[in-house]
């Protein structure tokens, strides 16, 4: 057994476990209580260990990059994500008051959704989140440039 490699079963495992948290991740893009970014860093994380090609794909993608570039340095959501959040869970609640569930599922929720959004609005913001796409296109234009 070689260091440092995985074995074929796990490294399997991790590309399985990313895929799974990059699908989770998108789908708190839509979801009010599903969050996006720590499923993306449990994506880049168990990427890094079963799929180089997967953990740069997501590193460099256009939207999901610079969320996952955002957290890793400074521990920031966008102020969109933010806002976008706050809008989705006033709707989510508005729905459930609504559906007429009771008191306590009402207070409940108006509970879980304060402190997501005190968690969410307490975080700082990106100072420059296309930063790390802006130094890779550069990189890009740079290593064309030398070939020419």
């Amino acid at each position: 057994m070689t260091v440092g490699k995985p074995l074929p079963i796990r490294r399997w495992g991790y590309i399985s476990m990313a895929g799974v948290a990059l699908a989770l991740g998108v789908l708190g893009l839509f979801l009010p209580l599903l969050p996006t970014t720590p499923f993306l860093v449990v994506a880049a994380w168990a990427a890094s260990k079963g799929s180089r090609r997967l953990h740069f794909w997501l590193w460099r993608h256009p939207r999901l990059g610079p969320l996952l570039w955002a957290w890793h340095r400074q521990g920031a959501i966008p102020r969109q994500a933010k806002w976008i959040a706050l809008v989705v869970l006033g709707i989510s609640w508005a729905w459930l008051f609504l559906l007429r569930l009771g008191v306590w599922p009402l207070l409940a929720s108006a509970c879980l959704f304060s402190g997501l959004l005190l968690f969410l609005f307490t975080r700082p913001e990106p100072n420059d989140p296309g930063l790390p796409q802006k130094r890779a296109v550069r990189a890009k234009e740079t290593a064309v440039e030398k070939n020419l």
